[in-house]
């Protein structure tokens, strides 16, 4: 009689402890789950920071349009403008933005 309680015991520690394990087991998909969607967030990071090291290269070298195919062909720079009278509303235009950069504004 005292061997076959002794042999219960057992039976029931050993179930007990499989039970546990199974209880601790149910987070380990969930767990690597969220390690998966790390990875992917420490990849995207990096690219990124790539991306910005490189626009940031760009800028330091004086080529601040990151693509120059994104300005219109007719673009005129704030450094190119001129006084090219008041002929064409084109040339209006472009005399009263040099005007008013160099704040040359009648009132």
């Amino acid at each position: 009689m005292a061997l076959e309680n002794h042999g219960m015991a057992i039976v029931r520690q050993e179930s007990e402890e499989a039970e546990k394990l199974g209880r601790e087991n149910q987070a380990l998909p969930k767990l690597r789950n969220e390690v998966r969607q790390l990875r992917r967030q420490v990849e995207e990071m990096e690219q990124v920071r790539a991306e910005n090291g490189r626009l940031l290269t760009q800028m330091a070298a004086g080529n601040k349009a990151a693509d120059p195919a994104a300005m219109p062909a007719d673009f005129i720079a704030r450094s190119a403008l001129v006084d090219v009278g008041l002929g064409t509303p084109e040339a209006a235009v472009q005399t009263i933005f040099l005007a008013m950069c160099q704040g040359n504004m009648v009132s």
